[in-house]
């Protein structure tokens, strides 16, 4: 039998409000996180199973984003986008559990891509850091106790109980800004009125060149656009040693510092167009390349960039299979926890971060699950005077009316 969360809740919530305990980054919501101890997780080391299926997932959803942004420039973290959705999935049932399994997971359980993933971000090194939280309407949500433990064990989620207002906007903007190293800001301009939660990952990625370049290694060349328009840029020459080869393309592999992550890039061939070899990739395609690096000196030039991406992914993911969860009729995140009317995805929101320089790569990336109540409909903030009200002029030190009235009509 499922638990409601709600006492619990509103009781450490109070509590919040009494004595303005507020989380590292001086957030207003009320920061639940202490009151869930995170216990052991089950743990499933990577193995064919799970790369395969993280592979596939990677490949079919960069190709969808690439091309609904017209194949320009295009980032994405397969991870920050599969650790929320897995948040997220904890929460499902029935064919929206079912559809999100196949889409995430190649159709491994709920519970398997839990074990998967809590192994595989506990083992991260220090370059890569991941942080996860859930944000949810306070007095709109029953939130499942069951629900927010498990998402505390596998994926250590931070809790707050927030009014969904603009000050909550700000402090979710807050949390991701110090969660990305001020790589991501103002990613939400504010919540929408259906909104009742909102499970969050940001993820930083911070590698220093394994080499690092010299001044003499950077030259000025011409870069050639997807619409032919010419540019110079600053090209950082090397001599690498790990080649890549596919059936359209070449590439290589340069590592960072550590050697735990490398920079890998791939070149189509001059003859095939850019947007045909993008859609050919698949996850087996990937592997087979990644997986398959000779070794082999050859030069190679990566240019210095700089830039931001950012996508709704709903599009994406109905078109990968996952298409119940946004259905607001249809849609089963009961496991979640109870509303006045039916939980479904409303928007999966993602913006990455990247700048390739002589000393190696910063990067960062955010992905924001937003569940909305199919019949929830807030008051907004507005307080519009346009109809017989009640005034008063109070004494502030007391709470007390030293005049009081009505206003039926004016003029």
């Amino acid at each position: 039998m499922k638990k409601i969360f709600t006492s619990l809740c509103s009781l450490m919530l109070v509590l919040v409000m009494l004595f303005n305990i507020t989380s590292c980054n001086d957030l207003s919501a009320g920061n639940l996180t202490d009151g869930l101890t995170r216990k052991k997780a089950e743990s499933k080391i990577a193995d064919a199973k799970f790369l395969d299926a993280q592979l596939d997932f990677a490949a079919k959803l960069f190709k969808l984003c690439a091309a609904e942004s017209e194949y320009k420039n295009t980032l994405i973290s397969p991870l920050s986008v599969m650790t929320a959705l897995a948040m997220t999935m904890n929460g499902a049932n029935g064919l929206t559990e079912e559809e999100m399994e196949a889409v995430l997971g190649g159709g491994m359980s709920t519970e398997e891509l839990n074990a998967y993933l809590y192994a595989y971000n506990e083992n991260l090194s220090e370059e890569l850091v991941l942080a996860n939280s859930i944000w949810f309407r306070q007095n709109a949500l029953d939130v499942n106790e069951t629900f927010l433990q498990t998402n505390k064990d596998y994926y250590d989620a931070e809790i707050y109980a927030a009014p969904f207002d603009t000050k909550t906007a700000k402090d979710i903007n807050t949390w991701i800004k110090n969660k990305t190293k001020n790589r991501i800001d103002n990613m939400i301009d504010e919540i929408d009125a259906d909104s009742v939660m909102m499970l969050i990952n940001a993820l930083t990625f911070d590698g220093e060149w394994m080499e690092k370049y010299e001044k003499s290694d950077v030259k000025d060349v011409i870069f050639t656009t997807l619409d032919g328009t010419e540019q110079n840029v600053k090209m950082m020459f090397s001599d690498e040693y790990r080649y890549l080869s596919g059936e359209n393309a070449v590439g290589f592999i340069k590592n960072y510092k550590g050697g735990n992550y490398a920079f890998a890039a791939l070149l189509p061939k001059e003859n095939m167009d850019f947007s045909d070899y993008v859609d050919s990739l698949t996850g087996e395609t990937l592997s087979e390349i990644l997986n398959n690096a000779s070794n082999r000196s050859i030069e190679v030039g990566i240019p210095e960039f700089k830039y931001e991406y950012e996508i709704e992914m709903k599009n994406a993911l109905k078109a990968l299979g996952m298409e119940t969860a946004f259905d607001s009729a249809k849609a089963n995140f009961s496991d979640i926890g109870t509303a006045n009317g039916n939980l479904y995805i409303g928007k999966v929101l993602h913006k990455t971060f990247i700048e390739v320089d002589t000393h190696g790569t910063k990067a960062a990336a955010v992905t924001i699950v937003d569940v909305k109540n199919e019949s929830c409909v807030m008051p907004s903030d507005q307080i519009i005077l346009d109809r017989p009200f009640v005034y008063m002029i109070i004494d502030t030190e007391n709470n007390l009316p030293v005049f009081i009235g009505t206003m039926t009509e004016i003029g």
